[in-house]
């Protein structure tokens, strides 16, 4: 999987063979919506958008890390403050599994 969460999502996407009106409808968002974030035009969605697209993709506990990493990753190298902030459980659990590298799949991918 990509380092982008746009990529990551289009990916998981595309391997259920999901279209993007079908996601769309699942999540309750516009088709366009999840285009320009595939393509990396907007910033990923909070964290609990992120898990009902991984819930609607039946994801594994380490595919939803990855989106999740992919996802702080994204809006890092975007340089934008979007995350829920500080004291957020989810960013406190990534903020851990930064300290533990060989856990943070974010870093792990761009690597390659």
């Amino acid at each position: 999987m990509s380092r982008t969460f746009g990529r990551n999502l289009e990916a998981l996407r595309t391997q259920s063979g999901m279209t993007l009106v079908e996601l769309a409808e699942f999540i309750g968002c516009h088709p366009s919506f999840l285009s320009h974030v595939e393509r990396g035009r907007r910033l990923p969605p909070k964290y609990r958008a992120i898990m009902q697209m991984a819930d609607v993709f039946e994801a594994s506990r380490e595919q939803r890390l990855q989106l999740w990493d992919a996802a702080i990753w994204t809006v890092a190298a975007n340089g934008i403050e979007h995350l829920d902030g500080s004291g957020d459980p989810q960013v406190e659990a990534f903020l851990e599994r930064m300290s533990q590298p060989e856990q943070l799949n974010a870093v792990r991918l761009a690597m390659y």
